[in-house]
C-alpha cells in the first residue's frame, strides 16, 4: 500500500509540481504542532491524489 501511494505521489508531484511547497509545509507543521511521524512527501503526494482524484 505504501510503495502504491509513493508511485501515485511521483505521478502527482511530476504533473502539478506547485503541491510539493504546501505537502512540505504540512510535513512540517504535523511533525512539529502533532508530534507526528515524518511519511515522507511522496506518500502525502499519493493520498492528496486519491482526494483529488488524480
Amino acid at each position: 500500500l505504501v510503495a502504491w501511494l509513493g508511485g501515485r505521489g511521483v505521478k502527482l508531484m511530476s504533473s502539478q509540481p506547485d503541491v510539493v511547497a504546501g505537502l512540505l509545509i504540512g510535513t512540517v507543521a504535523g511533525v512539529a504542532l502533532l508530534r507526528g511521524v515524518p511519511v515522507g512527501p511522496l506518500i502525502a503526494a499519493g493520498l492528496l491524489s486519491l482526494f483529488i482524484g488524480k
